[in-house]
């Protein structure tokens, strides 16, 4: 069992899976819930413009990590710390459903797409 809890802290801006505020453009197909003191995000992708040395179309890329983020301290979107949380061989979803445990102690997943390409 993943202890979710324990994960590696990353400062938002070198997040796994975050691009430069200046190259996001969307984050897509994840799924949310609360359990405890944390907000978790899992699945889907993102998508980012391309950056100054590149041309082209934006490209998205799949998140392969749960993220999540404490919620007993205040803090903006410049100042928030972001566990990064292995997911292991776990596969690639998107859309899927999650949900809190009855005790507040975990959360489950189900269902969703499996993918290995993004959407875009």
């Amino acid at each position: 069992m993943t202890d979710f809890v324990s994960g590696d802290v990353v400062p938002v801006k070198s997040a796994p899976n975050v691009p430069a505020v200046e190259n996001f453009l969307r984050r897509s197909y994840h799924s949310s819930t609360a359990v405890g003191d944390f907000v978790y995000i899992d699945g889907g992708e993102v998508i980012q413009l391309p950056t100054n040395n590149e041309n082209g179309n934006p490209t998205g890329k799949l998140v392969n990590v749960t993220l999540s983020i404490d919620m007993r301290t205040s803090w903006t979107n410049d100042t928030v710390s972001i566990r990064s949380i292995d997911k292991g061989a776990a596969p690639n979803l998107n859309k899927q459903i999650l949900w809190p445990s009855t005790d507040n102690q975990t959360f489950f997943a189900f269902g969703g797409e499996q993918v290995t390409t993004t959407s875009e």
